[in-house]
Order: C-alpha cells, then sequence, then structure tokens
C-alpha cells in the first residue's frame, strides 16, 4: 500500500514538474531527460509492488531438483546489479573534481551521470570517443604520451592562475609543451584514483557475466529480460574502459604548470565553486571542415553504439514473458532503441556538413534551397527520435524488473560448469 502512494505521488510530481519547468521551449531536451528519469522512478516502484503482489510465479519448480545446480532470484537479481554497479562507475569517471567548499558537487555529478548512463548509455560511450579522439590528437601533434593527451583533455594542467591549459593555442606558447613533456608518466598515473585492482574487478565481473551468458545459451538455459539488459550495459562499458584504458580515472586535483601565461581568465575558479570544465576542442585554430569531419565520425560511433545496444536487446525477442502485452513492448522498444540512432547516422552523413552545427534560426537567413528541407528535417528528426528513444529506454528498464514475478523454470537452473572441465 505504502508503494502505491509513493507511486501516485510521483505521479502527481512528475505532472507538475512537467508543467512548471518544461514550459520553455529552450529547455526541451533538458525537460525531457529530466521527466523521463521521474517516470522511471515511478514505474520502477511499480514494478517493486508487482513483485511483491499476489502473482508471484517466480517458484523452484520440477525443472531444478537439485538445490546444488539452482539459483535463487535474489542471485539473479544481485548478479546484475553489482554488474551494472561496477562497470558503470568504473564508465562515469569523465572529468576532474576539484574539491574546494562544497564536498558534495562531486557526489551528485555522479548521480547525474548515473542516471544518464542508465536512460541513455550510449552518451557515456560518445564521451569516451571524443576524449579518446582528442587524446589522441594532442599526443601526435606534441609529441607525448596518450596518458599525458588524456590529462589534458580532462583540464587536468593548471597555470599559476588555475586556469586550465587545454587548449592549442596556450600549448604553442613557449615552454608550455615541455613543460608537461617534463611531467612522468607515473606521475599522472599517481594522481589517479582508479587503480589497477578497482579497474580489475570492474573488468572481471563484466567479462564472467557475459562468460555466464554464453554458456547458458550454449547449454540451452533461458536468460532472464534482466540478464539481458544488463549484458548490454556490460557491452557497452566494455568499449567505454578500453577506450579509457590509458586515461587517468578520477583525479581528484589538477597538476600545476610552473609557467606563466598571458591568457586572459577563461574559466576562474571562485570560493565555494566546484569546477568541472567541458571537453575541449582539439586546436582553436584547427582548420573547420576538418574538426567537422572528426565530429561527425565521433557522432556516428556513438549512434553506432547506441543501435548495438538496442540490438542486443533484440536477444530477448523470443524470450518468455508474463504477458503477450509485455512481450510486444519488448519488441517494438528493442526496435526503437536499434533503428532510431541509425535513422540519426543517416541524417548526419545526407545532410551537408555545413548544416550540422548551425541553429534551427540560422537557416532562417540562408537562401539556399536546401535550407527550408534541412531546417524541418532537422527540427522533426531529432524532436521525434529523442522522444521516442527515451519512452523506449524507459519501457527496457522497467519491463526487466516486472518480468521478474513471473520466470520459466529453467531460468532458475545455474550452469553445469563440469561440462566445461576435461574429465574421465
Amino acid at each position: 500500500m505504502a508503494l502505491v502512494l509513493k507511486a501516485e505521488a510521483l505521479a502527481v510530481a512528475s505532472t507538475v514538474f512537467r508543467t512548471t519547468w518544461c514550459s520553455d521551449s529552450a529547455q526541451d531536451f533538458r525537460c525531457l531527460t529530466l521527466w523521463s528519469m521521474n517516470v522511471s522512478a515511478m514505474l520502477f516502484l511499480l514494478s517493486l509492488k508487482s513483485l511483491r503482489s499476489g502473482s508471484y510465479l517466480a517458484t523452484l519448480d520440477t525443472a531444478c531438483t537439485d538445490i546444488n545446480s539452482c539459483r535463487t532470484l535474489f542471485n539473479i537479481i544481485w548478479g546484475c546489479f553489482i554488474t551494472v554497479f561496477l562497470t558503470r562507475r568504473q564508465a562515469l569517471e569523465l572529468w576532474i573534481r576539484w574539491y574546494l567548499v562544497d564536498a558534495n558537487g562531486p557526489i551528485l555529478q555522479r548521480m547525474k551521470l548515473m542516471a544518464v548512463g542508465l536512460l541513455a548509455p550510449e552518451l557515456i560511450i560518445g564521451f569516451a570517443t571524443r576524449q579518446y579522439t582528442m587524446a589522441r590528437l594532442f599526443a601526435q601533434k606534441y609529441d607525448i604520451s596518450l596518458t599525458h593527451g588524456f590529462f589534458i583533455v580532462m583540464g587536468g594542467f593548471i597555470d599559476i592562475a588555475g586556469h586550465p591549459i587545454a587548449t592549442d593555442k596556450q600549448l604553442s606558447k613557449p615552454g608550455v609543451v615541455h613543460a608537461i613533456r617534463a611531467v612522468p608518466e607515473t606521475a599522472l598515473e599517481d594522481k589517479s584514483k582508479g587503480d589497477i585492482f578497482s579497474k580489475g574487478i570492474a573488468l572481471c565481473q563484466g567479462l564472467w557475466f557475459i562468460l555466464q551468458c554464453v554458456a547458458r545459451r550454449a547449454q540451452h538455459l533461458p536468460l532472464t529480460e534482466l540478464e539481458i539488459a544488463t549484458l548490454a550495459f556490460a557491452a557497452l562499458n566494455a568499449v567505454t574502459w578500453l577506450l579509457w584504458l590509458a586515461k587517468p580515472l578520477d583525479v581528484r586535483e589538477p597538476l600545476q604548470i610552473a609557467l606563466h601565461t598571458t591568457d586572459p581568465p577563461a574559466l576562474p575558479v571562485h570560493q565555494g565553486q566546484t569546477l568541472v570544465p567541458a571537453t575541449p576542442g582539439p586546436s582553436e585554430t584547427a582548420n573547420h571542415t576538418s574538426f567537422r569531419n572528426d565530429l561527425l565520425h565521433t557522432t556516428s560511433a556513438q549512434y553506432l553504439f547506441g543501435a548495438v545496444f538496442g540490438g542486443l536487446h533484440c536477444l530477448a525477442w523470443a524470450a518468455f514473458f508474463p504477458s503477450a502485452a509485455e512481450q510486444w513492448l519488448w519488441r517494438v522498444s528493442a526496435v526503437l532503441v536499434t533503428t532510431l540512432p541509425v535513422t540519426l547516422i543517416w541524417f548526419l552523413w545526407t545532410v551537408p556538413v555545413r548544416y550540422i552545427s548551425q541553429d534551427i534560426d540560422d537557416f532562417e537567413s540562408d537562401s539556399s534551397s536546401l535550407a527550408p528541407y534541412v531546417t524541418t528535417l532537422r527540427a522533426v528528426l531529432v524532436r521525434l527520435d529523442i522522444a521516442a528513444y527515451c519512452v523506449a529506454r524507459i519501457i527496457l528498464i522497467v519491463l526487466p524488473l516486472s518480468t521478474l514475478r513471473s520466470l520459466p523454470p529453467e531460468a532458475f537452473i545455474d550452469v553445469n560448469w563440469s561440462a566445461y572441465i576435461p574429465h574421465l
């Protein structure tokens, strides 16, 4: 009863939030994201209510007669939860956190990133791809290690005034690159709080979970919808982990370069603020066409990984569902999450590059005959894709939890690992 009241309260709060804070059209994307997260929390509580309600059919039936070869519902939920938590935690160390006075700033930042990572994990892949691309460009241009390149992208090097040294203009000044090269790579690794042990645990847990899923398929044992959703998260997190293999993680303080610069204070640090620098571009004076091409490729990679994420959910196409309605909801949502990113990739590669980085208002002054078409297409596609994608992702978050109320008996049979061990 308490859960029902909480769900109803969340529904009312969601409506009030939507009408109060989303009245400004300029904040459509932010409001839609926050509203979707609000609805996700509401549906999550409802799914918990369904698990505790009367129709709980997930029992150890005759298919699992030996307790030593069985697993419980708690084992299934715990294995998925710990896999998502460990792998997602490693994938969310995006930028430097500078602790000044407000110590809760980084914690709130992590919570926001965790919510974004659950709703749209391919965004984290996009961040990782862009950071890797720019770190590699810095490393190649200035003959430094990839770790140094990541540290520049993160805003890790600062001058004596506390301003990040993160642009090509700053790096081109005499003595700056030499001072950065003088910093040993081991010194940057020492500042990383994400040590080999914590990285190894997250990687091993992700690989172990994937291995269990493969083994269950090989032994014709069903995977629950929660396990398939976790498998999709683990696959994307593995790619993120590889992209950030050389990146210092969870760095708490920047490294000061003893160099006097005359740059204007672009990012001043005031008392009581936590500064999280945005990822800078590889060069302020670089060729615009080259930079847009890099942006085009990294954005396409982000959408491609989003399609892979949705495709992995299609593994449950013929899985057992408590009802036909839930099965079709899963199928339609999985197809949407798979195809919508492909639609955006098509849009990126068919629309001229010069239109991608412009605002919609800029098209009105364009005399080109293509401008009205691009304006309408961009506005419609972006808004429809974001709305449909958010709804589909909410469904794919809630259904894995709600379907736990009725699992087939074979889902509780554990993998027979002895079948893979040579013996007489």
